[in-house]
Order: C-alpha cells, then sequence, then structure tokens
C-alpha cells in the first residue's frame, strides 16, 4: 500500500462537525433491570410513587401517644396524669386500641400512630407510674409525629428521565418497594489494541516490545462515564488479524482501535478501515497536540475511532471525541469539569498551528496564588496523565504562553485541590499529631525519611519537612545540614530504643547486635533512625575491632527496610522480626518492651520561601501550644523543650 500523507488536517470544530453528522448519539435502546443492579445507571422513565411513603403516621421519638389538648395545662410544677393503654407500640406492630381523651399510649420511635392520638410526648417529660403517666411538658397537634406522604406522596414523580442513580436515588427506590426501574442500555464498546510491539500485561517481555497501557486505560475511561467496554485482544501489525477482529468488533455500538493511526508504512490500521468500511474513513489527522493522527470513521451510522498509541496522546483524543460521545449514548448528562485559575510559572512554546493540551502540575506559591508547570514528557511517557494534577488548553493561534499568565486550568478530579500544607520527610506521630490539629487546612503527607525531606525542602517543594539527622562527627543533630535558603524551626525530643518482644529484658545494643540468632527489621536507607543505627554499628564495630561494613551482612534482616516507626513495631508484634530501632511511642502503641539508646531531635525544616505563609505560622502555633504539649507528651517517649516552636537557623 502506498504511504499515506496528512494533507488536509481538520480543527476540533471540523472534525467533530463532520463525525458528528455521520454517527447515532442515540442511546443503544432500554431495558429493565433490578433495583440492585441500578446504582449508576441512567433513567429512561420517570418514576412515580406507587405509595405514600411513610405509608401510615408514625412517631418520631420514643414516647406517649397522646390526645395533644390533654397536655394543654402541663408543666414541671404541674404535671398532667393521664391513663395508660394496656399495650406498648413498637416499629412494625398494629395498635389494638385506641387513644381516647384522658388517656395515653407508651410507644417506640417509628410505630404506627394510634387511632385518637394526635401527637407524642417525649420520653424524657414523662414520668410513669401505678398506671398513670405524668406530663410534664405540653404537646401541640402532630408533635413527633410524621404524617402518611409526610416525605413522598403517592402520584408523585419522583425522581426523573435521565437522573443518573446514585446510592441516594437507590434508598428512595428501595422506600417506595420498586423493585425493577427502566433504564437506558449502556452502550458496548469494543476495544482492541494494535502493534507488533504490544505484548499483554503479565507476560514476559521481549527486548523492544512494551506493555499494552491502553487497552485498560481505555476500558476504565469507558467504564466512568457509563460504557461497558469489551476487550477483543491485540493484533499484529497484519490486515488479516485486524480485519478478523474489526469484523467482530462490528457487532459492538462504538468500535475503539489504539495504535496504527501515523503515515508510516508500519500502520495497518487506518487501511484497513479504509477499505472496509462505509462510508470508511471521515476524518483523518487533527489540529491538536497531542494526538494529531487520530481517524475519526463510521460504518453505516456505527462510530469507528482509531487513537493514537502514545498514551497520553490516546487518553487526550478519547477525552475530546469519544467520552461526550458515550455519555450521550448512556443517557448521562454533559460532565462537568472542575476548574481553576492559575498563573504559568514559566514561558511555555506553544505547537503553533495546532490546539494542545498541556498537562501540569499545580501548586500554591508563597504568595498564596497557584501556579501550573507544564509536565514536559512526550505524549509516548506512561506516567504523564499519572502525575498530572490538570490540563491547559492553548488554542492553534497562540505563540506561547507568558511567565505569570493566568490560565484557566481543567482538574482531572473534582477532588484535586492543591493542599495547603505539603509535608515531605520522616514520619513521626507528633508530626502527625501537629498536623492534625491544624484542622482548617488541606494536608498531603509523603513519608520518604530525613534524608530525602532535606532534599526535597532544597528544591523548595513543600511546606515542611520533618528531619531528625545527626551527624557522625559531632552527634549534634539537624543544624549541620542546613544550608541558604532554610529555615529550621525547633520542634521536640523523643526516645529512639530498641524495640521487641517480652523475653529479651536486660540486654543491652551490644546484646541484640552480637545475637545472630535474631533477626532485626531496618528502617529505609536516608531515615534518620537508619543513620543513627548504622553510626551505632560503626561504633560497636570499631570497639571491637570488626569491619562494620562486613558485620552489617551479616546481621540477619538488615537490607530489610520499613518505612515508618509503627510498621517496625507491627512487625515485631506479628513475629516477622525479633527487635528493630524506633521510637518509644511506636513500640507501646504494638505492646513492646522498649531499651533507651538516646534522646534525638526532631525539627522542621522549611523553605524560606514558605516560611510567612498562614498555614505554616499555624502550624508552628500549634506546637507552641499547651494542648500539643499535653497530647504529645500523652503519646509516652516524648518531651517539649521550653523553645519548640522557635527558629534555631535562618540563613
Amino acid at each position: 500500500m502506498k504511504q499515506k500523507e496528512f494533507h488536509n488536517i481538520k480543527s476540533i470544530q471540523e472534525a467533530k462537525k463532520i463525525f458528528h453528522y455521520n454517527i447515532s448519539q442515540e442511546p443503544p435502546g432500554h431495558e429493565k433491570i433490578s433495583i440492585h443492579d441500578a446504582h449508576t445507571r441512567t433513567l429512561s422513565k420517570d418514576i412515580t410513587a406507587p405509595i405514600d411513603v411513610p405509608p401510615f403516621d408514625r412517631s418520631q421519638m420514643d414516647g406517649y401517644a397522646v390526645i395533644a389538648e390533654d397536655t394543654f395545662p402541663a408543666d414541671e410544677e404541674n404535671p398532667v396524669d393521664l391513663r395508660l393503654n394496656d399495650e406498648t407500640i413498637s416499629a412494625g406492630t398494629a395498635p389494638r386500641k385506641p387513644v381516647n381523651s384522658g388517656c395515653a399510649t407508651k410507644i417506640a420511635t417509628g410505630a404506627p400512630i394510634p387511632k385518637g392520638a394526635n401527637a407524642v410526648v417525649m420520653i424524657e417529660y414523662c414520668n410513669e407510674e401505678s398506671g398513670l403517666v405524668a406530663i410534664s411538658k405540653p404537646v401541640h397537634p402532630g408533635e413527633n409525629v410524621m404524617h402518611a406522604g409526610q416525605d413522598i406522596m403517592q402520584g408523585e414523580i419522583v425522581l426523573r428521565k435521565g437522573r443518573t442513580l446514585t446510592f441516594r436515588e437507590t434508598a428512595v427506590l428501595a422506600a417506595l418497594g420498586i423493585t425493577e426501574i427502566e433504564v437506558f442500555k449502556s452502550p458496548k464498546v469494543a476495544v482492541i489494541s494494535t502493534g507488533n510491539e504490544i505484548m499483554p500485561v503479565g507476560k514476559p517481555l521481549p527486548y523492544g516490545s512494551i506493555y499494552d497501557t491502553n487497552s485498560q486505560m481505555i476500558m476504565d475511561a469507558c467504564r466512568e462515564n457509563g460504557a461497558i467496554p469489551h476487550f477483543l485482544g491485540i493484533a499484529k501489525d497484519c490486515e488479516k488479524e485486524i480485519e478478523n477482529l474489526l469484523a467482530k468488533a462490528l457487532d459492538y455500538d462504538i468500535v475503539i482501535l489504539t495504535g496504527g493511526t501515523s503515515a508510516g508504512e508500519g500502520d495497518i490500521s487506518y487501511r484497513v478501515i479504509e477499505k472496509t468500511l462505509n462510508p470508511g474513513i471521515l476524518v483523518h489527522g487533527v489540529a491538536i497536540k497531542p494526538g494529531k493522527p487520530v481517524v475519526l470513521a463510521a460504518h453505516k451510522k456505527k462510530p469507528v475511532v482509531i487513537l493514537p498509541g502514545f498514551p497520553a496522546s490516546c487518553i487526550i483524543t478519547f477525552n475530546v471525541f469519544i467520552k461526550p460521545l458515550i455519555r450521550s449514548m448512556a443517557g448521562l448528562l454533559e460532565e462537568k469539569t472542575a476548574e481553576m485559575k492559575a498563573k504559568c510559572a514559566i514561558r511555555y512554546p506553544s505547537a503553533e498551528g495546532r490546539h494542545e493540551y498541556v498537562l501540569s502540575n499545580i501548586i500554591k506559591g508563597r504568595d498564596n496564588k497557584f501556579y501550573a508547570y507544564p509536565i514536559t514528557k512526550t505524549s509516548g511517557a506512561v506516567t504523564t496523565f499519572a502525575l498530572a494534577d490538570g490540563y491547559i488548553e492553548i488554542p492553534k493561534d497562540t505563540q506561547y504562553i507568558d511567565k505569570n499568565e493566568e490560565l484557566g486550568i481543567t482538574l482531572l478530579s473534582d477532588n484535586l485541590v492543591p493542599d495547603d500544607i505539603v509535608f515531605i520527610g520522616s514520619q513521626c506521630m507528633g508530626a502527625d499529631l501537629a498536623l492534625g490539629m491544624l484542622t482548617q487546612f488541606s494536608k498531603k503527607v509523603i513519608n520518604v525519611g530525613s534524608t530525602g525531606g532535606l532534599i526535597a525542602c532544597k528544591r523548595d517543594e513543600p511546606d515542611i519537612s520533618g528531619i531528625h539527622l545527626i551527624d557522625g562527627k559531632t552527634g549534634t543533630y539537624n543544624k549541620p545540614f542546613m544550608e541558604p535558603g532554610l529555615i529550621l524551626v525547633r520542634g521536640y525530643v523523643r526516645k529512639q530504643g530498641i524495640m521487641f518482644r517480652g523475653g529479651y529484658s536486660g540486654r543491652s545494643l551490644d546484646d541484640f547486635l552480637s545475637d545472630r540468632k535474631l533477626t532485626i527489621i531496618n528502617r529505609n536507607n536516608g531515615s534518620g533512625t537508619r543513620i543513627l543505627f548504622d553510626m551505632l554499628i560503626d561504633q560497636f564495630a570499631g570497639k571491637n575491632g570488626l569491619d562494620a561494613d562486613e558485620f552489617k551482612k551479616n546481621i540477619k534482616g538488615y537490607n530489610i527496610e520499613s518505612k515508618s516507626h509503627n510498621s517496625v513495631a507491627c512487625a515485631i508484634a506479628a513475629r516477622k522480626a525479633d527487635w528493630g530501632i524506633g521510637i518509644y511511642s511506636a513500640a507501646k502503641m504494638y505492646g513492646l518492651e522498649f531499651i533507651e539508646l538516646r534522646d534525638e531531635h526532631y525539627d522542621f525544616c522549611m523553605p524560606k520561601s514558605r516560611f510567612h505563609k498562614k498555614s505554616i505560622q499555624g502550624f508552628i502555633a500549634v506546637l507552641k501550644s499547651g494542648a500539643f504539649k499535653k497530647k504529645l507528651e500523652a503519646l509516652g517517649g516524648f518531651a517539649v523543650p521550653k523553645d519548640i516552636g522557635k527558629v534555631i537557623w535562618d540563613s
């Protein structure tokens, strides 16, 4: 076949117009389903209430069913005595006797109101004795009673056509006793991956091959938008293979292929569609980046699309052309995407002549404004979407986005909001406690150890880094590691020691290190605890004339790492290890014994640029508070110095 070139590139608007004119966007039909399968489905018919809800007058309180007028004279000084009927009405029980003037019937929450009664007195205002009930507070007619139909009236339209059902709507259906509903049929989507290099996930990966990322991504995107995807398999770059799978795919409502859209000799998919379908290819090439070689086609009003093989190109073109189509066919409303304003953090040159979608990270700057950092990975990078917070749309006639230019950002998740405090550093229950007390700000916590936190802080990435790094030469914590641009705030002191199960009391660190039968669980490389432990091993090896590196190799479990004090304690408690180094509060939490090794300073490093943020000043205020001191010391193994919250190093 002759190699194809892109001579007739369409704009997004032109491409959609041509595509939509040649396909059907109507739902594939209606079906009756059980209420048990109704969640996330869309109603194709109004729901009318067949009964009143509640279907009878019922009590909203535990108390006594009365005639309200009988209680009008009542007060605390002069209660009204009413004669008790000899029955108690519980939920699900039909009343046997009416309530006559001067009488009352004991009743439970949810129980039917007996004939004659028009109110319920709460049990708190009643005193029952010798067949009488003394009522010390009057009630008005209808008080504490839910009347029949007060929630939903029979004949009322409660849910309308086009409503997508969540747990709220299914609860209404259950309350009405409805077991079956009519919904739009979910469109069935055939998904085919193509390419000689594509391998199924889980299979051995030969050199030059890649795993099939796109099919999983596209099928899950279909599910999220109301469709039922069916994966038909991977076709090699072979016309016959693609033809066979395409023939099966045409039994479905929508057909999606990935790969084979470009103009190279090995790109087969579009060639097969061009000669097989009627009318076939409608658009081949759209002025969009990423995703230029997307193919829009049809077969007898059935949409057929070939998405580019690179993952970012694939999902961008899916969102632009396929997602709205699927939602329309599933009877769903047009998706309302979450948006926000942000400034572009760098000058970004645009792909002139193409409508560009630029995936971006979003952070909150020291001026409390949001900044978008365009992700410069290529469309072939699998992680691009996973790392992104949202995307910028750049019209095709734009040459560049200037630094600090304000932009509209479409978020990839409705719940994706940049956090007020980003904490990166060593895991500690004390830090978790302080952050937890700061309820007015959102937080993101990444536990990477003290070294990882300090490195991130030097790159101005977090707002706060919790660190407890000891200088092996001076024995000083944290200050020796500071650099210009950083601030160090005094934290607290915590006890580091040996955590172990019962049976080894009275031992020293030397005893644990010398016992080759015992298994340790170590902390991750770069954590302050790991640095301390390695320093102590070096000291032990030195005084015993041993090579420290060789000695570490012979410690059973030395290379088994855990990323938190709690996980070390948990592993010991679960008998996966015999001992480990950690803080007292973690040992206490898991019921372990503890031998103290030394006190350490856990302090808070911050980029100078973030120090005056309202959220950071709030964090420092929490550290200085008496409430924090009280709660921290209650954990055990912590001490609060007088200068907590004070800046102890500033460049």
